[in-house]
């Protein structure tokens, strides 16, 4: 389970890089926004880019139920560097809590767009009921109902098997 949530860990903090940091940076370099009308430019970009990393990371996580802990924590980390690495138009003492404020909402978005696609492809964990664990999304199709799951030990599956 740690190496599913490291590796999709990895793919939500370049989700998060790309979101927050490719579209702040082709704003303020390539279209040369003044720095007065960042923050204005930002406001409007924001709703954008959640929406963004709300239906990346719905995507990412409907493949494996294991997904979105890592998912909100690399969306969160990526975003985090993407401020950051923007940071020369902030005033230093408004770093902090810009960086914590984005990476609490892009990690917010992630988790409950994960969420949503685990629950839209796999349903709800029930003790000892489905096909895949809850835990390390192993198929439990050829074991008893009520058994714990043989690799990882978890009581929770999945109500309904993958389309």
């Amino acid at each position: 389970m740690t190496w599913y949530t490291g590796v999709y860990a990895l793919i939500g903090a370049l989700i998060g890089l790309i979101m927050a940091g490719l579209v702040t940076y082709l704003l303020i370099r390539v279209y040369s926004v003044p720095d007065s009308n960042i923050v204005l430019e930002v406001i409007i970009l924001i709703p954008l880019q959640l929406l963004g990393v709300y239906r990346a990371s719905y995507g990412t996580c409907a493949i494996s139920p294991v997904a979105p802990r890592g998912v909100a924590i690399g969306l969160g980390a990526g975003s985090l560097l993407a401020v950051l690495a923007l940071a020369g138009s902030l005033s230093p003492l408004l770093i902090p809590p810009v960086a914590g404020v984005v990476a609490f909402a892009f990690g917010y978005t992630g988790f409950r767009g994960g969420t949503k696609g685990v629950l839209h492809r796999f349903g709800l964990p029930v003790v000892g009921v489905g096909n895949l664990c809850a835990h390390c999304a192993y198929d439990l199709s050829g074991t008893p109902e009520q058994a714990v799951c043989s690799e990882c030990g978890g009581l929770y599956r999945y109500t309904r098997a993958p389309k």
